[in-house]
């Protein structure tokens, strides 16, 4: 796995926010099953809401 990229610790629901560090960093765009690849296939960034 890359630096920086993430695996989800359980699974997260559409539309969950998902955190890293106790701090929301996206919410799901599907359902990501635990121990999946959290990435910009399946996540939409808090920056990349904002524009």
């Amino acid at each position: 796995m890359p630096a920086g990229h993430k695996l989800a610790i359980r699974p997260i629901m559409q539309y969950e926010h998902i955190l890293k560090y106790g701090e929301v960093i996206g919410e799901a765009t599907q359902d990501i099953a635990e121990g999946e690849h959290v990435h910009v296939h399946n996540c939409w960034g808090v920056k990349a809401r904002r524009h």
